[in-house]
């Protein structure tokens, strides 16, 4: 990791509360997605801007079925240290027929540098893939 660089690391689901990753997901029970990410200290000491995305992809259906994002500044609660773990909570709230053993997968991106950022950065992640179980 270079001193101006961002990089997410990994990015997985999970049960809420649990420390482990899932890729079985109860259908219709409420889950996290779990974003892994380290920045440079040159890049963190500017207390510049970042943005956290993420969309689910229902890749039985070939649609996205959820989509979220996080802005914030480095050295912000969010992101105090060069690594950082940040949690959405995914609520499950779609409308549409159940999503019982459908695959799904997370696509992530984090960028830095705001809108209109002269050198702007970005890292992709994704998920490995995880499918809805019946309660």
């Amino acid at each position: 990791m270079q001193p101006n660089d961002v990089e997410l690391v990994r990015v997985y689901t999970r049960e809420p509360g649990q420390v482990i990753s899932d890729i079985t997901i109860e259908t219709g029970k409420d889950f996290e997605v779990v974003l892994e990410a380290e920045a440079g200290s040159a890049i963190h000491g500017t207390g510049g801007g970042y943005t956290f995305a993420i969309t689910i992809r229902d890749l039985t259906r070939c649609e996205c079925i959820y989509s979220d994002q996080l802005q914030g500044l480095f050295g912000d609660t969010n992101w105090p240290q060069l690594r950082t773990q940040v949690v959405f909570t995914v609520i499950v709230s779609w409308p549409g027929p159940p999503l019982e053993q459908h695959i799904m997968q997370v696509e992530a991106v984090l960028l830095t540098g705001g809108v209109g950022a002269v050198a702007p950065d970005a890292s992709f992640c994704t998920s490995p893939k995880f499918v809805f179980h019946a309660p």
